[in-house]
């Protein structure tokens, strides 16, 4: 427990933006939920695809590399904007998943089923991309606003990136379609 705390209070900054983005998705979802529209259910074959984890996979690294090269190029701004349009397009996932199931737990398990460690990894990828702008902060104000990772250290959550997104692609390949069709 105390591992914990020292981890969280280390890393605040990464802790609030995992926090923020799951804020933001279940107000989203929740605001899904309340606001009912006319849309056509789709039948319960279509509801439940499934896909190749290594495709997932890839594509999770290849879009949080390109976020982290793009971070640092561009001082985190860029990444920033691409972070955002990133929680834009899980909202709109979150909305059409609840309109064509008009299923609560469907639309809740078709994202957190595998969401609950993709999110983080998607946060923590936008955290290492704006290292350039910390460093930046850092030097311009002369003194340590923002903790700045070593290189190992910034390899490491790098690696771990990767690897919540391979976590992440098995439960999205094998995992969520399975709690998906127990759910409609």
């Amino acid at each position: 427990m105390v591992y914990i705390k020292k981890l969280v209070l280390q890393h605040k900054l990464l802790f609030s933006l995992i926090f923020l983005y799951f804020l933001f998705i279940f107000f989203f979802m929740v605001l899904t939920w309340v606001m009912r529209s006319n849309f056509k259910k789709y039948p319960i074959e279509e509801l439940v695809q499934h896909h190749f984890w290594s495709e997932i996979f890839y594509q999770n690294v290849t879009s949080s590399l390109f976020i982290i090269s793009l971070g640092i190029i561009t001082l985190g701004f860029l990444s920033i904007f691409v972070s955002l349009y990133n929680l834009y397009t899980f909202i709109l996932a979150i909305d059409t998943a609840y309109k064509i199931s008009e299923s609560y737990a469907y639309s809740f398990f078709i994202i957190m089923g595998h969401g609950l460690i993709e999110i983080p990894a998607i946060a923590t990828t936008l955290y290492i991309s704006t290292i350039s702008l910390r460093i930046l902060i850092n030097r311009i104000y002369q003194k340590p606003i923002f903790k700045i990772e070593s290189i190992k250290s910034f390899t490491t959550m790098v690696f771990c990136v990767i690897f919540m997104f391979l976590v992440a692609s098995i439960l999205e390949s094998y995992i969520t379609p399975t709690l998906v069709k127990l759910t409609l």
